[in-house]
């Protein structure tokens, strides 16, 4: 097995503990999301010092640098809202609808051409959205805590799709270290002011668990990210990627024993399914182009 691919597998087992991690430290969301976003700046800046890379920026594309901000925010705020509302595998299977998000939207945002796959890949993500609802929610005995949760979680896959959109216009002049710690950097100012108006209690649990989920889970894990996609080609980087909301999935039913029900299943599959359609047609199309993970 090429090391690439090696690399890749480890970072999608580690995104993977995204959702066990947000489940485990007892924050509010706007909390969570800053310390992890302070951490993982300063992981970040370690890195780029280490590569001898130079963190600088145009000054006509702050605003932009803003928006993916704000966007970073709002999809880690509302994804860490839906795992308090869903299982682990649910909420991960629809924040993966991301892939499909993006081919409706860039035909608006980057002019692109719309293609026949496009709406295949849409269709089958709505129908494994419907069976994701529940076998209870099929009969029409709708839960309101699970709507809540697949709203929130849906919401996190629209801002993350605006995200790719934005890193496309400006991958070509910045490295994704660089683009990913200003990224953080903007996201904890943003958020800041909440922070100090917030009451909340950092128990040395917390802390720890957050250095865990800043450094290792998130830091390394998208360090793997990028070193493996150097290598590895546009068709298994597509595939391996998925391997995030299986392992999730297998996770969520070894540590909290949430076993989901087939059908949940058949529809989490059907959404990977359109998201490989999507993601493993647009690599193909331009392989220098990759999508980072920063839920």
């Amino acid at each position: 097995m090429k090391k690439g691919s090696i690399y890749l597998i480890i970072s999608a087992l580690l995104f993977g503990f995204i959702g066990v991690f947000n489940r485990w430290i007892l924050l509010p969301p706007t909390v969570l999301s800053f310390y992890r976003f302070i951490i993982a700046a300063i992981f970040l800046f370690i890195v780029i010092k280490f590569k001898k890379e130079k963190i600088k920026f145009l000054s006509k594309d702050i605003p932009l640098l803003v928006l993916l901000s704000v966007g970073y925010i709002i999809s880690s705020i509302f994804f860490i809202k839906a795992i308090r509302y869903l299982t682990i595998s649910s909420a991960d299977f629809v924040f993966y609808l991301f892939p499909v998000l993006v081919a409706i939207l860039s035909p608006v945002f980057l002019k692109e051409r719309v293609q026949i796959k496009t709406f295949f890949a849409l269709l089958i993500a709505l129908i494994g959205i419907y069976f994701l609802l529940g076998p209870e929610n099929l009969k029409g005995n709708f839960n309101g805590s699970n709507l809540i949760g697949l709203a929130c979680s849906f919401i996190a896959a629209i801002a993350y799709a605006m995200n790719i959109l934005i890193s496309k216009k400006l991958a070509a002049h910045y490295s994704s270290y660089s683009l990913t710690f200003v990224q953080c950097i903007i996201g904890s100012i943003i958020l800041l002011p909440f922070i100090i108006s917030t009451d909340y209690t950092l128990t040395i649990n917390n802390f720890v668990l957050l250095l865990v989920f800043g450094i290792v889970i998130w830091g390394a894990g998208i360090t793997l990210l990028f070193k493996g996609l150097k290598t590895v080609t546009a068709s298994e980087s597509a595939i391996i990627m998925y391997l995030d909301p299986l392992s999730a999935t297998i996770y969520g039913v070894i540590l909290f024993r949430e076993i989901p029900a087939v059908i949940s299943l058949i529809g989490g599959v059907l959404i990977i399914i359109a998201g490989y359609m999507i993601t493993i047609n647009k690599r193909q199309q331009n392989s220098n182009h990759t999508l980072s993970t920063s839920i």
